[in-house]
This record gives structure tokens, sequence and C-alpha cells, in this order.
């Protein structure tokens, strides 16, 4: 399970808040579980909500984060191991839950959702033994940096169907008339496109963008995946002489791919 664990420093207003919930909005196509602290929230929620001019707030109810849950549902440390930052015991924080997930080996990322806030370095003791410490070297901030960690470490990964046969290299007619797009790149090009290519919720379809070719690729779900089953996927690129094949997609999808790749789409 793909799982992220975010924190949120509270002495910068609600601005992580709004990179947070741009964050999720970027990602919403993907399987994960996510932990935060319910206490900084609300914290960094009172402290605006006491300035009715503060417009940063609105649409940052409680509501608009319901796939998120406190850290303190995550296993604690086991008995017997205490995290420090500096001279505080760190154990039953949110720094705690995550040297946990760390030295289980859980596919988890730490996202902070903030230009400012820097890692700490986390002392670790077991039985009273001091334990080498452990260096956070990377930390997630903005919604390409977790959609890239995705793209790396999700899991189950994405599969492309290779002998689907429906889309050839060339574009063909078929015997009902219809004109059937192409998917001419190499399997190392589908298969990077795939791992890349951006969705959301509401799509079964993925997309993606070849910057070689200056196009649009769609990539079609093909099974109905449960929980830890790999997707499989079958794909066509987009013909750059119709220029009307792009105004038909759906908008959110194009315009994650214009951010992701510094591109103008529609």
């Amino acid at each position: 399970m793909n799982k992220l664990l975010i924190h949120l420093p509270e002495d910068e207003g609600t601005k992580p808040l709004v990179r947070l919930k741009k964050i999720l909005r970027f990602i919403d196509c993907e399987r994960f579980e996510a932990y935060w602290d319910e206490k900084s929230f609300r914290s960094i929620t009172a402290k605006e909500e006491t300035d009715p001019s503060d417009k940063t707030s609105l649409g940052l109810r409680r509501m608009a984060f319901t796939d998120l849950t406190d850290f303190r549902h995550m296993p604690p440390p086991d008995p017997g191991h205490v995290i420090y930052l500096a001279d505080d015991d760190m154990t039953d924080s949110l720094w705690g839950r995550y040297a946990k997930a760390v030295s289980t080996k859980e596919n988890i990322a730490l996202v902070i959702p903030s230009d400012i806030f820097a890692p700490p370095v986390l002392a670790v003791w077991r039985d009273n033994a001091q334990q080498p410490p452990l260096r956070i070297n990377e930390c997630l901030r903005k919604e390409t940096d977790v959609h890239d960690w995705f793209s790396h470490h999700r899991d189950p990964a994405r599969m492309f169907n290779h002998q689907s046969g429906k889309h050839r290299k060339k574009e063909y007619i078929t015997g009902e008339g219809v004109r059937v797009s192409p998917l001419d790149l190499d399997k190392t090009d589908i298969e990077h496109n795939l791992k890349i290519a951006v969705g959301d919720k509401k799509e079964r379809r993925l997309f993606g963008y070849h910057k070689g070719r200056g196009s649009v690729i769609i990539f079609s779900l093909e099974n109905h995946p449960q929980d830890g089953e790999t997707p499989i996927y079958h794909g066509h690129r987009l013909q750059n002489d119709d220029p009307h094949q792009i105004h038909r997609l759906p908008p959110s999808p194009i315009k994650k791919l214009e951010l992701y790749h510094s591109v103008k789409l529609l």
C-alpha cells in the first residue's frame, strides 16, 4: 500500500493547507493511505477563523480533506524504541510514526507542503542503545514532487498490455469505417509515459504527454483491479492534425499535464 505522512508547519498560517489541497487534487486518481496531525489542522484553522477577512481559510474545512486520517491511528514504535528530536521525546508524535514506518520498510513518503520547513534529523534509541540517526533526506513539497514519487514507487505498478492489438503502429480504418488512432511508440516510451501519466478520480483513463511528438497519449484501463491488483492498460496517441481531439478531453487531467510538463495544451 502506498502511504503518505503529512506534516503541517503551524507557523505558516493556511499556506500549507492551500498547497496540500492542490496536492491531493493532483493525485486523486492514485490509491493510497494518507495521515496527518488532526490537532495541527484544527490549530491552524482555529487561528484563521478568528479573522473573518482572511479569505484563504475558505474551502479549507475538514470536509476538504476527507481522505486523511490522524497519524495516531498508525502503529506506534515498538516497545523499547525511543525517538528524539534534539532533546525532545518524539516517540508518540508524527515523527515517531514515520520512524516506525521506515524501520519496517513501508512504502511511505513524507509530505511537507512548505518551501520553508526543513525536515529534521531524528535520534533513534533501542533498548537504551543509540542506533544510527534517521536522516530525512527527501520530503515532497508540491504536486509534481508527489506525482514523481508515485511514478517511481507506486504499488502496484501500472502495466501496459502490449498484446492488445487494438491500436497499431499506424492509423487504420475498421470495417465499420471507424478511424483508429495509432500508438507509434516503442515499448520503453510507452511504459515510461504510462508510469508518469496523470488522471482524475472520475476517469478510468490516464493521460500522458509525449514531448518528442508534442501530443497527448490516452491510456484506457482494461480490467477492474481490486486492492493490491495490477491495473492493466492499452493506449493510443492523439493525432496532431486534429486540434479538436484535445478539446473533447476532460479539462482536469489536461491541466495536470500542463503543470507537470510545463506545456500549453488548451
